[in-house]
């Protein structure tokens, strides 16, 4: 059985959330999570391990459970083995398919002709641990190979459940495809990782989840991604922990269901689209997404999740319950295809300078009901959301905002409320404070200069909800 349990519990499309801005309890998941200890734990008994000492092609072989076949070397049984040294090929996982098999790799540099120079056929979980203060790099080479008629496309490719855990670092080179790949759940749990990647930079197909560590990705497709569309439980990712930096030609990060960051910081600092699921939820940590398309956006299912027992087709959400998030997007700064609300935390939107796009957009409801959202961005399609608990007001401007100037947001009393620094030009923004009620003034003031007021609540002319797009 698996240590590791993560089971879907959002059976009403969003599940209620407590939470006022920047609340301290932990809101509810969408997806529950659960971190066992034999994952968490980077331990090991030095008179249990199997050492391999790799040189070249050669490798000096402590015990059982291994074999060396040309520049193949295959773990067939259940156990810890430490690798150290230099390896040019291939290190397979062939063990059971109730083996634990865990490699701690100890100042291991592997060098593959072929892609997938780590692969794992067969075990039912594989482990790479870090060992504390090593470095480590696995390098995959321009040779497709396939298994089973299976494209192994990855520099480090798992058909088990993989999880990476220890203090060390590791380094993966994936020229000609994706970086680290399983096919099942990737949990990435502690250690400094890098990926650089020409296809996607880390998918889990079943599901990403991130506890700690430090992880940097570079990929030429998507940079974080979790595909698989037939499952109602799976697809999903979850961000509890730890550091993420992304840079992607495509989507930042992109879960088939659901997405959620429940802590931690994640910085998409290049994209297409930023961030992209069915089901989304910040609840707590920063979020930083840059992107010449959509920056958040709540879209799919329509087709793929007619049916689903944890999923209604045709519903997305967005929620905003806890979570410090800043978006600089050239397309939709916040968009959904459903619904979008602003329960707690803090949102801060530099939108499109286009008028073909507004920094808010949803097609169904859009509410706030707590929190800080101040958005701004063009005025052609700015959207606002409706009084939850909280009113909403929205200041349009004929004359263009700078960006990089800082905008501070007042009471009637002159009292500063809120505050950020949009990073584009600006003709509109929408403001919504926590204490804000319907009738009260908002006063908005560009480095120290007042530019306008506005009335919260008093929202003629604006559009709530927004074009599918």
């Amino acid at each position: 059985m698996k240590k590791w349990t993560a089971w879907m519990i959002c059976v009403c499309l969003m599940l209620s959330l407590a939470g006022c801005a920047m609340a301290e309890e932990k809101q509810t998941a969408l997806v529950a999570v659960e971190y066992k200890k034999g994952d968490i734990d980077a331990g090991w008994d030095e008179d249990d391990v199997i050492a391999v000492t790799m040189d070249g092609m050669k490798a000096d072989v402590s015990g059982g459970s291994v074999r060396l076949d040309g520049n193949v070397l295959t773990v067939f049984g259940e156990g810890d083995f430490l690798l150290s040294g230099e390896f040019s090929g291939r290190i397979v996982v062939d063990a059971g398919k109730n083996d634990k098999v865990r490699l701690i790799l100890n100042g291991l540099r592997l060098t593959s002709a072929e892609s997938a120079a780590i692969f794992v056929r067969k075990a039912d979980k594989a482990t790479i641990t870090l060992a504390d203060g090593s470095e480590n790099t696995v390098v995959s080479g321009n040779q497709l190979i396939s298994y089973e008629d299976e494209e192994l496309d990855a520099a480090i490719y798992s058909k088990a459940d993989l999880v990476i855990n220890g203090s060390g670092s590791l380094n993966v080179l994936s020229p000609n495809g994706h970086g680290v790949l399983s096919k099942d759940d990737l949990r990435l749990i502690d250690g400094q990782i890098t990926v650089d990647a020409a296809g996607d930079g880390v998918r889990g197909r079943d599901a990403v989840l991130m506890y700690g560590g430090e992880v940097n990705v570079a990929a030429g497709a998507d940079g974080v991604k979790s595909n698989n569309d037939e499952d109602a439980d799976r697809g999903y990712i979850s961000i509890d922990g730890g550091s993420l930096t992304v840079s992607a030609g495509e989507d930042g990060i992109q879960a088939e269901t659901c997405l959620q960051v429940m802590g931690g910081t994640v910085n998409v600092t290049e994209s297409y689209e930023g961030m992209e699921a069915q089901y989304m939820l910040f609840a707590g940590g920063t979020v930083r997404v840059a992107a010449s398309e959509d920056g958040i956006n709540a879209s799919g299912g329509d087709v793929q999740t007619s049916g689903r027992k944890g999923f209604a087709a045709g519903h997305q959400t967005m929620t905003f319950a806890g979570s410090e998030v800043y978006v600089n997007a050239q397309g939709d700064g916040v968009d959904s295809n459903g619904s979008i609300r602003f329960e707690g935390g803090a949102v801060y939107v530099s939108g499109p300078v286009g008028s073909g796009n507004g920094a808010l957009d949803a097609s169904g409801e859009m509410t706030v009901s707590g929190g800080i959202l101040l958005a701004a961005g063009s005025s052609g399609m700015a959207g606002v959301p409706s009084a939850d608990g909280q009113a909403a007001a929205i200041l349009y401007l004929k004359a263009s905002q700078p960006g990089g100037a800082q905008v501070s947001v007042r009471n009637a009393q002159d009292e500063e409320t809120a505050s950020f620094t949009p990073e584009k030009d600006w003709t509109s923004i929408v403001v919504s404070v926590p204490g804000l009620s319907e009738g009260d003034e908002v006063r908005v003031y560009v480095n120290g200069a007042l530019i306008g007021t506005a009335e919260a609540g008093n929202t003629s002319g604006r559009r709530q909800g927004g074009w599918r797009r």
